[in-house]
């Protein structure tokens, strides 16, 4: 799911510590945003679900990874739709649906950002194209 040469591109000039720490935090935090959004959904707080999906559009954009990106902002797209809608009315397993493909990919993300930590901490990635 991470594009590796787009990954490259980005924090190349990043010092390892730094890419390492912001990876750790990614991998940290994302089980909780992600139950953060699921909340929402249930709590039919549209708001919210807008703002932590906007969000987690965000960051992902920082790890080159188009596929779960472009999930995402399609949910936020869905998801902004309800919220100007005059209705307010939605469909909560029609979010959950989508919220949970969104899960699967975010995972694969993480596990791809963990497989470049640790090839980075044994000395396996640079941040030379093709490297």
């Amino acid at each position: 799911m991470v594009n590796r040469n787009q990954f490259r591109e980005i924090y190349c000039l990043f010092d390892q510590d730094v890419v390492i720490e912001i990876i750790k935090i990614f991998i940290e935090e994302y089980p909780l945003k992600l139950e953060g959004l699921l909340t929402n959904i249930e709590d039919r707080d549209l708001q919210t679900l807008s703002f932590a999906i906007h969000n987690l559009k965000g960051v992902i954009s920082n790890f080159s990874a188009p596929e779960t990106f472009e999930l995402i902002k399609n949910f936020e797209d869905t998801v902004l739709h309800l919220t100007t809608s005059k209705t307010g009315q939605f469909e909560i397993s029609a979010l959950k649906a989508q919220l949970a493909e969104i899960k699967e990919s975010v995972i694969a993300v993480a596990d791809d950002l963990e497989e470049i930590m640790h090839d980075m901490l044994g000395g396996k990635f640079n941040f030379h194209p093709n490297g």
